[in-house]
């Protein structure tokens, strides 16, 4: 058996085991990254969101794209600036986010499946 000696050792082997299994999940894991980013951060302007996540203009573009598009976040004007977007969560991107959560703790409640506590 794995016996962990910190908790980031336990936090890569997680990471592991829910990047290996991809699952019938549609969304590539930076749109499920942003759309945490979402949940935990609230609505944000597409620029404050590539300085805080690091991606660049041109790869958040294409995910917001794509997550627009498919209904997990919408574009409203920014209330300070009306030129500008903020972009936020919408009911679908919400069950989206639960649904990635459960399948993860799934996972990894699978393969911790028949550790005894000492594990």
């Amino acid at each position: 058996m794995l016996k962990f000696t910190s908790k980031r050792s336990l936090q890569r082997v997680m990471k592991r085991v829910t990047k290996t299994d991809a699952g019938p999940r549609r969304l590539n894991p930076t749109a499920i990254a942003l759309l945490y980013y979402l949940d935990s951060s609230g609505p944000r302007r597409a620029t404050v969101m590539a300085a805080e996540t690091g991606l660049g203009p041109s790869g958040l573009s294409r995910q917001l794209a794509v997550l627009d598009e498919d209904g997990h976040v919408e574009r409203t004007p920014d209330p300070d600036d009306g030129r500008a977007q903020v972009l936020s969560l919408t009911e679908e991107g919400g069950r989206a986010v639960a649904r990635e959560r459960a399948r993860r703790v799934a996972l990894v409640t699978d393969a911790l499946d028949g550790w005894g506590e000492e594990d």
